[in-house]
Parts: C-alpha cells; structure tokens; sequence
C-alpha cells in the first residue's frame, strides 16, 4: 500500500497573538476634558517687624522711611490689646470699629479729613474682631472706593482728599488751608488683636506685631 501523503505545517506567522479583552483601548483625555491642574495657594505677601510697646511711637513715626517704602500703612498686631489702648489716649484721631457711633460715616468722614488736615494719626481700633469689611461698607458710604483709595495713598494725591470734604466743615478746611508739610505727617493706622490677621491685611498692610512680655 503506498504511503500517505502528509500535509505540510503551517507557517508561523511572524506577529504575536493580540489577546483580545472586548474593551476598547484607553485614550487619553482631549484639552477640553482634562483634568484642571490646581495652582497653589499663594501665601500672603507679609510684610512688617516684631517689636516691644515701647517702641510703638518711633515705628509709627518712621523717621527713616521704612514704611513709607513699602507703600503700606501699618496694621498694628496686639492680641493683649495694649497697642490699642495705648493709641487712644496719643494725639491721634482714634475709632473703634465695634462702636457704632464711631462708624458712623459723616464720623468717620471727619476724624479722616481732620487727620489730614492736621497732620495727624487716622487710627481704627478693630479689637478683637474682624471689621475689615464693615470698615469698607462705611467708608463706601461717604464715597466708593474711598478705603481702597486710602490705602492706594491715591487720596493724598493731587488734592484728592478735598472730595470728601464738605461746605459745612467751615473755611478751615477750605483748598488752601491744607499744607503739604502737615499732610506728610499723615498716618493710618488699623488696630487688630487677632494674632492671626486675614491674607487681605497682611497683603495690603505692613505688620507691626507687638511682643507679648
């Protein structure tokens, strides 16, 4: 009987076997659909010095420019409250922003353009609480934006301060009686006891942090 004929093998094919899932290969994500990477909080810009009470007086008077530098006013930082009452009783024109009489306005209003006038510290004591906002509501109120032109020192240029000042403030406070050499002298001061202020302070103020003894 003749033999039988064999069939040859098959030839290997030279591409690996794809193992097949049933599920469609991952694809990453257009622009539109990504992920939003979160930028890192930005810690606030502090400036400012450490010091003792004593010491309050000649810093707030900044004989050598290093506040004025900054283009800041000082935000006092007292938790003991010393630095508060201490500025009540100095030759300043003092608010407390928890006295309603106090932030008042046309209260407000005066205290701030006789401060300039005199050449004299503009100071608003705000305790133990945060008033900042309620400061600005108020100060809204006699002319928008006036705290944001207050500490921009906008309001100390180009004799801006006399748009707040009224007929009724009398002849002193008339375009002519406001003297340069006076208005340098000029100061605004916010108070606080909170030993941690928020980041809108410590970015727009210069710190004054007060040591406990």
């Amino acid at each position: 009987m003749p033999p039988k004929k064999t069939t040859p093998a098959a030839k290997a094919s030279s591409k690996p076997a794809v193992k097949k899932t049933g599920k469609s290969p991952a694809k990453k994500p257009s622009g539109s659909t990504a992920a939003k990477v979160t930028a890192p909080k930005r810690e606030p810009i502090k400036v400012g010095v450490t010091i003792q009470l004593k010491q309050l007086v000649n810093i707030l008077k900044d004989g050598d420019g290093t506040i004025k530098n900054t283009g800041r006013w000082p935000l006092v930082i007292d938790p003991s409250g010393r630095a508060g009452t201490f500025l009540r009783y100095q030759d300043t024109n003092y608010l407390q922003a928890l006295s309603p009489d106090d932030m008042q306005p046309e209260t407000i209003r005066k205290a701030l353009i006789g401060s300039i006038r005199h050449g004299k510290t503009f100071t608003i004591d705000m305790i133990e609480s945060d008033m900042y906002g309620n400061i600005k509501t108020q100060m809204d109120e006699i002319q928008k934006g006036l705290l944001d032109c207050l500490l921009s020192k906008d309001l100390l240029k180009d004799e801006k301060y006399l748009t707040i000042v009224k007929e009724s403030d009398g002849g002193e406070y008339g375009q002519y009686k406001f003297n340069d050499l006076y208005m340098n002298d000029f100061v605004f001061v916010l108070v606080t006891q909170m030993s941690s202020p928020g980041e809108e302070l410590l970015n727009k103020f210069y710190t004054v942090t007060i040591l406990e003894n």
